[in-house]
């Protein structure tokens, strides 16, 4: 009998694109990198860290708002404010109107306890729901509520 060590061939994240579209992307995992600059559609990626429990980064272009004409991301940006000032994920004290916006697609990944890119937690389909409704213009619910976990 021989031991098989199980391999992840491709890690899964959602991306949320500039004209709103929202999806689910598979990375190759022994190049993580390469397939975020793929997906994005950009040669630099810039770390978001949104929730620590479980897990949630969102990673965009770092040069996406120093472009001619930037694109700004509308529900990336709405998304990663209603983390940052959820009263579990984010900064209590944090002005919510000194947040940055994002420019450029974003992606959405989670990491393990090594901080390697891993599967966005199939929990957060609440909030991809959210995000496809604001992404089709219709009214969601707060995106807060959708990610208490």
């Amino acid at each position: 009998m021989t031991n098989q060590i199980a391999t992840v061939e491709t890690i899964r994240g959602v991306l949320v694109t500039v004209d709103r579209q929202v999806s689910t992307v598979e990375l190759p995992a022994e190049d993580v990198l390469r397939g975020m600059y793929r997906a994005i559609g950009c040669r630099t990626v810039e770390r978001v860290p949104l929730a620590t429990v479980p897990t949630l980064d969102m990673w965009v272009d770092e040069d996406g708002l120093c472009t001619a004409t930037p694109r700004l991301n509308q529900v990336a940006t709405f998304i990663a404010h209603a983390f940052q000032i959820h009263p579990t994920h984010g900064d209590p004290d944090l002005d919510r109107f000194a947040l940055q916006p994002y420019a450029g697609n974003a992606l959405f990944l989670s990491a393990n306890d090594e901080g390697d890119c891993v599967d966005v937690p199939s929990g957060l389909d609440r909030l991809w729901e959210a995000a496809k409704a604001l992404g089709d213009g219709g009214v969601a619910t707060l995106l807060a509520e959708a990610a208490g976990l």
